[in-house]
């Protein structure tokens, strides 16, 4: 992959997208790796979050589960308000991965505190939409395991109802009524044409973040493999991706120029990274040509620099 890309940290990234934006959009790549969040999470980005004048901050949470977050403000002073909230959670999220050891956990009790003492309010957001389609699409599968077209079948049903991000949309506007936010959620979500900014009401920008380039292509691999044409998830570029290894920020055509002309005042211009031996990035969207009014694109391999 040619072009150039910008060194930086991600507070910086939030920054100068967040300041051009209602809501900032962070796609976690991989729920598994607590590290990836923590880039999102941690006190510097919500410094950064907090400077830019964001009041709201979104994870990808139950909302049935809001309660917790609740309580542990409001009794943050009690020495056992950490290890209530902790108790509880695991309960819900023990077994989930990445959270074996309740480092998510950890994670999460850190962020809402430190949210709160910079003004932001945590919200779980997840209207837990799909998951009745998942399991019967699952139970399908166990019980019809010769069917695979079937299966098939009941899982792009699940998939849809999963990745239809309505629900998400309309919490969001309900909730925090105008005021600029940050939500962090899964990468796949909030990546089709309309399938989020139909329902928002305001402006959006999205931040994918990969631990580095092999698994960003590798991922890009995984969607090119989907065959169904309702599960276009890749279709809508984020404005950009962050790279952990290296602290490196990649345009997109979606990359407002305001947004690029900030980072790189604050970054360190440098080539993009390649990638790793054996992997290759056949993404159409940084291969085709860019529309009209977008001014930069990346090259892998193909003519053209950004």
């Amino acid at each position: 992959m040619t072009g150039q890309a910008i060194q930086t940290s991600f507070g910086q990234v939030i920054r100068s997208t967040a300041q051009n934006s209602d809501l900032t959009i962070i796609g976690d790549s991989n729920h598994s790796k607590v590290e990836i969040r923590n880039d999102a999470m941690n006190t510097e980005s919500l410094i950064a979050m907090a400077e830019t004048g964001v009041t709201h901050l979104f994870v990808e949470v139950d909302q049935t589960l809001q309660p917790l977050a609740d309580d542990l403000i409001q009794n943050k002073s009690s020495p056992d308000a950490k290890e209530k909230f902790s108790r509880a959670f695991y309960e819900e999220y023990g077994d989930a991965k990445g959270n074996e050891t309740g480092a998510y956990t950890r994670q999460l009790i850190d962020t809402i505190l430190t949210a709160d003492r910079l003004g932001i309010q945590v919200h779980f957001a997840n209207p837990a939409n799909g998951r009745e389609e998942s399991n019967a699409a699952e139970e399908y599968a166990e019980n019809n395991l010769d069917d695979e077209e079937g299966i098939k079948a009941k899982y792009e049903i699940a998939n849809k109802a999963r990745f239809n991000d309505q629900q998400l949309a309309e919490f969001i506007n309900q909730t925090a009524k105008g005021e600029k936010s940050v939500v962090i959620y899964g990468s796949s979500h909030a990546s089709r044409f309309g399938d989020f900014e139909k329902f928002y009401e305001g402006s959006t920008a999205k931040i994918d973040i990969y631990n580095n380039v092999s698994e960003y292509a590798q991922q890009i691999k995984v969607y090119d493999d989907v065959s169904s044409k309702d599960l276009r998830f890749n279709e809508d570029k984020p404005e950009m991706v962050y790279f952990k290894e290296g602290q490196t920020a990649l345009p997109t055509y979606n990359t407002p120029p305001e947004v690029l002309k900030d980072l790189s005042r604050n970054g360190k211009l440098i080539d993009s990274p390649a990638p790793r031996e054996g992997t290759e990035i056949t993404d159409p969207a940084l291969i085709q040509k860019p529309a009209a009014n977008a001014p930069l694109y990346l090259s892998t391999g193909t003519s053209g620099p950004i």
